[in-house]
């Protein structure tokens, strides 16, 4: 797979939301080059990721009396790529594995901007009642492999990734949850039952990512959690049994 972009690309999201009888998810997303890919059987693939523009997602949701929780997300990303690969499902597992090549080149800018203003939300039946996130990503790539895998993950962030979020919320019956992340590059590996796994991972970042945060709570029955993370590289690899 070859993508190139070098279009800007603008999501905008503005909303008003009262009285609601149900939960609301309200997501503002601008995306550069995306893979989704599954595979059933030993998998060749290789994927050529490249963005050379602008990418800007921004969200500015007011909601107030709504009896449910309320999810508010504004994302703006890259590149990015999903990779499952299941090489049992044939029934008759590849003595060669699977060969996984991820290649993903960010240049411009990714900028997420979240503006909340949430107030007399009740919250959900599962204990949630705010969340809100405002994440820009270079490039991310997230791998799940049932099998053996040869793989190679090159990630080059030439640009810049700021996370902005504004977050005002008060009387609410539920957990809250704020989140401002900007990341550069960010890669998951999750592989299980390999009789083999070999990883060779190349992160670059030249530009420091930034995240901020600005968030006011009053009368909030449940627990709070606030985030502001930027990082330049990120790898996580995790391998286990099947049935793990």
């Amino acid at each position: 797979s070859s993508q190139k972009n070098w279009a800007q690309i603008r999501a905008e999201l503005n909303a008003s939301v009262t009285k609601v009888t149900e939960d609301v998810t309200m997501t503002s997303a601008a995306i550069g080059n995306s893979l989704n890919g599954e595979f059933g059987g030993a998998a060749r693939v290789t994927n050529s990721q490249f963005n050379a523009a602008p990418i800007t997602s921004n969200l500015n949701v007011e909601a107030k009396d709504a009896l449910g929780s309320l999810t508010a997300t504004a994302a703006a990303i890259g590149n990015t790529a999903t990779i499952k690969v299941d090489e049992k499902a044939t029934g008759v597992p590849s003595a060669m594995g699977s060969t996984l090549v991820n290649d993903q080149t960010f240049v411009g800018l990714a900028t997420a901007n979240a503006r909340l203003r949430a107030s007399d939300i009740p919250g959900g039946a599962d204990g949630k009642g705010v969340t809100a996130t405002a994440a820009a990503i270079g490039n991310s790539s997230s791998v799940d492999v049932t099998g053996s895998v040869n793989a190679t993950n090159v990630q080059r962030f030439w640009g810049d990734a700021r996370s902005n979020l504004d977050a005002k919320v008060q009387t609410v019956n539920g957990d809250v949850a704020l989140t401002s992340a900007a990341i550069a590059n960010t890669a998951t590996y999750d592989v299980r039952d390999a009789g083999k796994f070999s990883l060779a991972n190349y992160q670059i970042t030249n530009v420091d990512p930034t995240a901020t945060s600005s968030v006011s709570l009053l009368d909030v029955t449940g627990d709070v959690t606030t985030t502001t993370a930027a990082i330049s590289n990120s790898l996580n690899v995790s391998t286990l049994p099947a049935g793990a």
